[in-house]
């Protein structure tokens, strides 16, 4: 009898590593495992490059915990890390020719020189946008760098790095996967508060997201606030921060429904690790709109054997690991 390769997504964040590990039975993901490692020091710095060797040691402790057969990795990396950018290219091109051309439209664009990014194009949109000599190209360029330290420190701890997505891509993802659960929630936005900046998406359709970076973050109370006490936050700091959040979603929420008036939002996922920070009733209440923290494990079946799960616990952090195992199962 064989076995259906288990998936690992995996959430590289400042101040903890996420990972959880699902398998497809019957076309059906089924949670297996799940870790957090919370981090001594930040392992990313501000060019999104990881410390490898911090790194390491910590998937190398992970490894301990999880399946033996757990090794392919899908992760992401941050939209402001990667170069987005359609190109159109002759339909008669070779494919030598075609990654010249892609080097050639990105050489007079791209802060950096082509040569130090790392390349993926792909055909979009065929018959759409494109003339009948010229197909529309998505091309993804990041820096190798930026790659290259995620993909070392994996391979050594006995990894099998198989997709690098966008965060965003991730995030929908997991959208997808609770508007599936969820039929009475349709048309919602996920939207995740991480410690250096949050994100707005939605899956508009199959083959199209909007995606907005809000400029407020967790971490930014720790800059005004060195002592402040995540378990038990003080009350005031919490309704300052909820206000800010509320005042940015209402933004994104009237830019995309001007932008999107066939299919407004309905509510808000929440993802991240704000959970002790931000109290749904009383922000959907500033919304007028239903807020809910994502319950990403709640979407999936699991295993008779799954340890560490406790049902009363919001595992909202798990959102981007648990759409990168959903992508990577499909992969």
């Amino acid at each position: 009898m064989f076995l259906n390769p288990l998936s690992i997504g995996l959430d590289i964040g400042n101040f903890s590593i996420k990972l959880v590990v699902i398998e497809l039975r019957k076309r059906q993901p089924v949670l297996l495992a799940f870790e957090e490692r919370v981090l001594s020091s930040p392992i990313l710095n501000d060019q999104h490059s990881v410390d490898s060797e911090a790194l390491l040691s910590e998937m190398r402790q992970i490894r301990r915990s999880i399946p033996k057969r757990a090794r392919r990795v899908s992760m992401a990396l941050p939209d402001s890390a990667v170069i987005s950018k359609v190109v159109h290219l002759d339909q008669q091109l070779s494919d030598q020719e075609k990654h010249f051309a892609v080097h050639q439209a990105l050489a007079t664009s791209s802060p950096f020189p082509v040569e130090e990014l790392q390349l993926d194009y792909f055909a979009v949109n065929i018959g759409e946008g494109s003339s009948a000599s010229s197909v529309a190209h998505q091309v993804y360029a990041c820096r190798k760098q930026t790659v290259a330290g995620r993909i070392n420190a994996l391979t050594k701890a006995r990894f099998r790095p198989s997709v690098l997505e966008l965060k965003s891509h991730g995030l929908i993802w997991l959208g997808e996967a609770q508007q599936a659960a969820l039929p009475t929630q349709q048309n919602w936005a996920v939207v995740d508060i991480g410690m250096k900046q949050s994100d707005f998406c939605v899956g508009v359709s199959q083959n199209q997201f909007y995606r907005r970076e809000i400029p407020l973050s967790v971490g930014q109370i720790s800059l005004t606030n060195p002592r402040f006490d995540w378990q038990h936050p003080d009350l005031g700091a919490c309704q300052q921060f909820m206000q800010q959040l509320a005042e940015q979603l209402r933004r994104q929420i009237q830019l995309y429904n001007s932008t999107h008036p066939k299919s407004p939002l309905n509510g808000i996922w929440l993802a991240g690790g704000a959970s002790t920070l931000v109290d749904c009733d009383d922000l959907a209440q500033m919304l007028s709109m239903p807020v809910q923290w994502s319950d990403p494990f709640a979407v999936l079946t699991r295993a008779d054997k799954l340890a560490g799960y406790r049902p009363e616990q919001n595992y909202s952090r798990f959102g981007l690991a648990t759409g990168l195992a959903l992508r990577g199962a499909q992969a």
